[in-house]
């Protein structure tokens, strides 16, 4: 039996009402900002999937990643 995919983590945290991730996403012209964070679901002992959720990924313009 395969387990639905998680909802998207980002979605809950870019749409929060705290002030410093709503100046932020209210001026994103303003500030260079990518996220790219991969979730690995573990089905049971023999399978994994590696679920990768991301915003404003551009391959042209990397910025320096952080970890």
């Amino acid at each position: 039996m395969k387990k639905e995919h998680p909802a998207n983590p980002l979605d809950k945290i870019l749409n929060s009402e705290h002030p410093a991730i709503k100046i932020v996403i209210n001026n994103l012209e303003e500030h260079e900002v990518q996220i790219k964070v991969s979730e690995i679901i573990d089905y049971n002992a023999n399978k994994t999937e590696e679920v990768v959720h991301s915003f404003q990924i551009d391959d042209k313009s990397c910025f320096y990643p952080a970890s």
